[in-house]
């Protein structure tokens, strides 16, 4: 007998129940998210074997987090694979007792947002009991936060690719006699006798969609939603001495339209295009009328992004912004947030107070002083933000031209700000930022702002005016030294591919860079330890970014600081999965392209870890060891190819999250600079960049750096910053 896998929440069994009755000819095996206890062994367990996935998509299946920890990785490959079917279905609540249907839409940019912002919330929620626990729980929370910050980055990709299966509604399934579900396994139905025998399942009765829930998180950018095509006129075919008909469901054909000029189309297709746009406009202002300006703007903005030459969206998204500033401006929202930061910033806690404060601009960008108490806070506070800070500044000098500590400390950050034209001041609070504090490292992951980025004129300056050929791919990309060589690259000119397991992050760096420097920038959101996924997005890189010129291997990180004996094995093998496997899945698939063109140049980020070995480093140690001798073994296979290899070794290097990854979240330990100058993530961008721009005749094999203060990897001047 034929067996397919059928991946479902537990809450919804009741649906896999009816599967297995109105199907006797298939034997499902049951998938529940109720077997699995760890993160990421539910989406695992479905790569585990050969069988055919047939995924049950629900409200409450979207909304579990052990059905969707690693299920977009999953979900690619099983589409590479192609053994998955998705069918969408209604999900289940209980409402005083009883237990009430939930429509499941994928379908439409409203309600794909509502699930981003549903992760972005458990996320924030995770932060802030994180924040606030005692030691004895603070490692628990840290790895949980994780879990649920991948999801929330990932909810929205994952949204995508099941549009891109073209997944069915149960209502058709069930009014089709399920025969779907056996042409994707491949059998024949019963006879019109025997089907007569067999229980038949009434369809779920379509309810009412709630209301949206007002949520403020900030939508994860970057997917593209796809118009529904027209159905042809229902067919009728032979089945069992019967005619069956083929019934339209706007869930079963999901295409791409052209996205441009969509008003102008006078075909089917265009049609639905302007009828899709039609439908998201009366989505965008359904949110603002309820007072959620940021998301209805957010819905306009993905519609724009989607059809950007549509002029009825562009005059409606002007008349949404100007109206809702000045009829909606979500004061009562703004003022708590900030006032919440205040109560942070008066505790001490400067990472929870720029958060606050962040929130508070998207619901009220005009807040009197707002930016200004952002801009002294990370310039003071809070280090390895120097580029946020100048944003902040520059914003808060729109509010009150005339600020002279605003000015001041532009000037202190090597910015020459022009004259501004007169205009009358702004009353801002004053953020009482203490002289004689110690900034301290950026420990947590930044939660980007959205707001326009406007680059520095000193680097404006510093930035080619026209755009390279060459294309550099660098991992790791959304922090620290990745992200430093992200813009460092871009300040030249070049193309870039970013990559990193954080969407949202990589979005928001595209947009900084396409729109401060003019390059182009692809983002991948994918994890260098999945072999699976690497492989099947770098082996499927659009022609035009094919030709990697240069390679960067970044990702990499430390998990704990322990003799060998005390270490922890979830420890280890993280780090030999990121800093040695994923270094290799990455190199293989990008220097089989070099080697084809004969031509490219691969940069791998080691450490002063590699060269000498230091106190419960073992593991850490070994595996920039092991890229030490990588690069070595690699120059040796792909010289003679013209490819070139090199390395760079720094010593301990901020403005990155080093430190915190390493203490699991552990801010306090992570406090490991704050008696020395170590290396900045921009000096070691420098000299990737000073690597890479030599001749092509020139290889450097390794750059060995350390800051001033540190002669080796246990030797450091701690008597304070020189």
């Amino acid at each position: 007998m034929t067996q397919i896998q059928i991946a479902f929440c537990q809450h919804n069994s009741n649906l896999a129940d009816l599967l297995e009755k109105n199907i006797p000819e298939i034997e499902f095996l049951r998938h529940s998210d109720a077997l699995f206890q760890q993160s990421g062994e539910f989406s695992n367990a479905l790569l585990a074997s050969n069988v055919p996935v047939l995924l049950l998509i629900t409200d409450n299946f979207i909304k579990s987090e052990q059905c969707m920890a690693g299920m977009h990785s999953a979900l690619l490959t099983l589409m590479r694979q192609d053994r998955v079917m998705a069918i969408i279905a209604n999900g289940t609540h209980i409402e005083d007792g009883q237990v009430v249907p939930v429509e499941t839409h994928i379908d439409r940019v409203v309600y794909a947002i509502q699930y981003m912002n549903y992760w972005q919330q458990q996320y924030l929620t995770l932060s802030d009991q994180y924040n606030h626990s005692d030691d004895e729980h603070r490692n628990e929370l840290f790895l949980h936060q994780q879990v649920i910050h991948d999801i929330a980055d990932q909810a929205g990709e994952l949204i995508s690719a099941l549009r891109d299966i073209e997944p069915t509604k149960w209502d058709y399934l069930s009014a089709t006699g399920f025969k779907e579900v056996y042409k994707f396994a491949g059998v024949s139905r019963l006879s019109t006798s025997e089907s007569a025998a067999q229980p038949e399942s009434a369809p779920i009765a379509p309810q009412p969609m709630p209301e949206p829930t007002t949520i403020t998180a900030t939508p994860v950018s970057g997917i593209m939603f796809r118009p529904v095509e027209d159905h042809p006129t229902p067919s009728f075919e032979p089945s069992s001495n019967q005619f069956e008909p083929e019934i339209p469901d706007p869930y079963k054909h999901l295409v791409t339209a052209d996205l441009r000029g969509a008003e102008n189309e006078t075909d089917n297709g265009g049609h639905y295009v302007q009828q899709e746009i039609e439908h998201t406009i009366t989505d965008a202002w359904a949110w603002i009328e309820r007072g959620n300006r940021e998301l209805g703007l957010e819905v306009l903005r993905v519609a724009m992004d989607q059809y950007p030459t549509h002029t009825q969206l562009r005059i409606e998204y002007e008349k949404a912004l100007n109206s809702t500033e000045e009829e909606s401006p979500s004061g009562d929202e703004a003022i708590s947030y900030e006032a919440a930061g205040e109560s942070a910033f008066s505790d001490g806690d400067y990472l929870m107070a720029k958060y606050c404060w962040d929130r508070a601009t998207e619901a009220n960008p005009n807040l009197p002083g707002i930016w200004r108490k952002l801009g002294l806070l990370t310039s003071s506070q809070l280090s390895g933000y120097t580029e946020t800070s100048v944003i902040y500044l520059q914003k808060a000098l729109e509010q009150d031209p005339n600020d002279q500590e605003v000015l001041e400390r532009l000037s202190e950050l090597g910015i020459n700000v022009p004259e501004h034209a007169a205009a009358a001041p702004v009353v801002a609070p004053t953020v009482a930022v203490p002289e004689t504090a110690t900034p301290i490292q950026n420990t947590t992951p930044e939660i980007p702002v959205a707001i326009p980025v406007t680059e520095p004129a000193a680097v404006q300056q510093s930035a080619l005016t026209h755009q390279r050929n060459e294309i550099v791919l660098i991992t790791g990309a959304t922090s620290g030294i990745g992200r430093a060589t992200a813009v460092e690259f871009a300040r030249h000119g070049y193309r870039l591919i970013v990559t990193g397991r954080r969407a949202e992050r990589l979005f928001d760096l595209r947009t900084e860079l396409e729109n401060t420097f003019g390059v182009e920038v692809l983002p991948l959101v994918f994890d260098v330890r999945d072999q699976r996924v690497v492989e099947a997005t770098l082996t499927q890189l659009p022609e035009s970014w094919q030709n990697i010129d240069i390679l960067i291997n970044n990702a990499g990180l430390a998990k704990g600081l322990a003799p060998i004996h005390e270490g922890e094995l979830h420890h280890w093998e993280t780090m030999i999965d990121t800093n040695i496997k994923g270094l290799l899945y990455v190199s293989q698939i990008v220097s089989r392209l070099m080697v084809a063109r004969r031509k490219g140049h691969i940069v791998n980020l080691s450490s002063s870890a590699g060269k000498e070995a230091y106190p419960n480093g073992n593991v850490y140690c070994a595996t920039k060891f092991a890229v030490e001798a990588l690069t070595k073994s690699m120059r040796f296979d792909l010289h003679k190819f013209g490819i070139r290899v090199s390395q760079v070794s720094p010593g301990h290097v901020e403005e990155t999250e080093f430190a915190i990854t390493r203490f699991d979240g552990n801010a306090e330990k992570a406090q490991i600079y704050n008696d020395f100058q170590p290396l900045t993530a921009k000096d070691v961008a420098e000299a990737i960049w000073f690597i890479a721009s030599r001749p092509a005749h020139v290889n450097v094999q390794d750059v060995y750096m350390f800051g001033t203060q540190q002669a080796s990897a246990t030797v450091v001047d701690r008597s304070g910053r020189s």
